[in-house]
């Protein structure tokens, strides 16, 4: 799932039409852009399962380059301060975690976003687990 939020103390959805109604992406732009985060998402995921763990979410911030043709591109670090990642990954037929329940509980209340993390692997502990 590839969503757009705001940024701060309290994240607001913002819809994928609202952002071609502003002018601020063409509709090919915002495919393009959700094609790209779900590649780099592919990617991440299953580099972090090949170590047994499950990422939840992530943020992949995209900006559009100033100079030459606009392309939009990944713009901020992909690094365990912008990921979800719980212990254990316990893949169906179908490569979808079964326990992800036990991982994190979220909720939208009025187009605001709460997560309560459970069994979250802190950010530190990537070091131990990717260069040992």
């Amino acid at each position: 799932i590839v969503e757009t939020w705001t940024k701060g103390d309290n994240d607001i959805l913002i819809t994928f039409e609202a952002i071609e109604e502003t002018g601020a992406m063409s509709r090919d732009e915002i495919i393009n852009s959700i094609e790209l985060v779900k590649n780099i998402a592919e990617i991440v995921s299953e580099e972090f399962a090949s170590k047994g763990l499950h990422v939840l979410d992530g943020k992949f911030e995209l900006g559009r380059l100033k100079h030459g043709n606009g392309e939009i591109v990944i713009i901020d670090e992909i690094s365990p301060d912008v990921l979800r990642v719980c212990k254990g990954y316990s893949p169906d037929k179908n490569g979808d975690c079964t326990i992800y329940d036990r991982c994190a509980v979220s909720n939208i209340i009025n187009g605001k976003r709460t997560i309560k993390n459970k069994n979250q692997v802190p950010a530190a502990d990537f070091i131990n687990i990717f260069l040992d």
